[in-house]
Parts: C-alpha cells; sequence; structure tokens
C-alpha cells in the first residue's frame, strides 16, 4: 500500500481523490471580504489571513474535509491580473 504524502496540499488532495475538474466554489460576499471577516471573527470562527488568490484577496472557508469540495471567499468579481 502506497501513503500520500503529508506535506500535500487541499489542492492535490482533492484532484487525487476526484480527479481533474471543479473542486471549489468561490464566494464573493454582498458586505465585503473584510466585513465577512470580521463577523466570523466576532461570533468566534477561526479564519485565516487573505492571501492572493485568481479572484482578488481570497480566504478558505473554515470546516470542510481536506479533499474538498472547499469553499473559497473572494473579494474580487473577475479573474486578477497576476
Amino acid at each position: 500500500m502506497l501513503s500520500e504524502p503529508a506535506t500535500e496540499g487541499r489542492l492535490a488532495a482533492s484532484l487525487a481523490r476526484d480527479g481533474e475538474g471543479p473542486c471549489g466554489l468561490y464566494l464573493a460576499p454582498r458586505e465585503g471580504l473584510d466585513a465577512w471577516i470580521r463577523a466570523a471573527r466576532a461570533r468566534g470562527t477561526t479564519v485565516a489571513s487573505p492571501a492572493a488568490g485568481p479572484f482578488g484577496r481570497s480566504v478558505l472557508l473554515p470546516g470542510g474535509v481536506a479533499a474538498g469540495p472547499h469553499v473559497i471567499l473572494v473579494e474580487g468579481t473577475g479573474p486578477s491580473s497576476g
């Protein structure tokens, strides 16, 4: 039996489990990403710091399994120029 490396990330785990294709849902909070993060933290939810992503600043929604599907909250409404 082969083991997968412990260093593989969420995307790699999703692709290994389900093959290539959609593995995440990007959502833009109506009130904005920073407001959503503040409200989540006020409720006691642990939220990582936003990072650059394909749709601007984004943060992975807490919880869920490492192999997905993943929900990512984004600041922007279109692909970034990066």
